[in-house]
């Protein structure tokens, strides 16, 4: 399992990236793909432990493909979020950050 974590790049071979030096390597046994979309738990995924972050660089973009990481670590931690997200905490801090511009708004 890599140590390290990594920018790399997509490749035609399924299961393969393109590491900096343009060569091309097999993605880790046990390892998955998680898509971007979800800043929290792409977040959680990067600080627990090594990534290797899918990028592609179109004209003067860089866009996001994704996140590869061992899928153990996805599925608990995608659990763990959703925990988190069904308690009423969660649900007091979102209802407050939806009412906060309208205060602001008003104020204006």
């Amino acid at each position: 399992m890599p140590t390290a974590t990594r920018e790399v790049r997509p490749c035609q071979k399924p299961g393969h990236v393109l590491n900096v030096h343009a060569a091309i390597e097999r993605v880790p046994e046990g390892w998955s793909l998680l898509a971007p979309g979800d800043a929290a738990l792409s977040r959680r995924i990067k600080e627990d432990g090594p990534t290797w972050t899918m990028i592609e660089l179109k004209g003067r973009k860089w866009f996001s493909h994704g996140i590869w990481a061992p899928a153990d670590r996805i599925a608990a931690l995608r659990n763990e979020l959703a925990a988190e997200r069904t308690g009423p905490a969660y649900q007091r801090k979102l209802t407050a950050s939806r009412q906060r511009p309208a205060v602001e708004q008003a104020d204006y």
